[in-house]
């Protein structure tokens, strides 16, 4: 991303040193990809895999994907759907678990966003 192998690992979230990543998947760290980037770089020239430079987000990645998706031209609007069909559905009704006109008391809503965020974190609804 900006060249130091340490601060793009950072920056990248441990995914700088991704290629090494798909050699050698059990590693759970970036840092342990890292480390072994060196390694599988010289098994690759060994084999006679062609090993490139790590482009820089800033100037050669970003500007490839803004290119990308401001400058590629827009498709067209699908036609509209034949009269015969149905319009859109309604919304789906509330759930059971909460009531159809929640109450507006502040306790009650703290009460709500504490079970969300409770159930969140225990991995419902994922």
């Amino acid at each position: 991303m900006v060249g130091n192998r340490w601060v793009d690992l950072f920056l990248s979230a441990g995914l700088s040193p991704h290629r090494v990543h798909h050699v050698l998947p059990w590693q759970g760290s970036g840092f342990a990809n890292l480390a072994s980037e060196d390694t599988v770089r010289e098994v690759c020239t060994q084999v006679g895999i062609a090993w490139e430079r790590p482009r820089n987000l800033i100037f050669e990645r970003f500007p490839a994907v803004m290119k990308h998706y401001l400058l590629c031209p827009a498709k067209p609007a699908p036609p509209p759907p034949p009269a015969f069909l149905p319009g859109p559905l309604p919304p789906p009704p509330p759930p059971d678990s909460l009531p159809a006109q929640p109450p507006s008391s502040v306790r009650y809503q703290v009460g709500t966003l504490f079970r969300y965020t409770v159930d969140g974190w225990k991995g419902v609804g994922v």
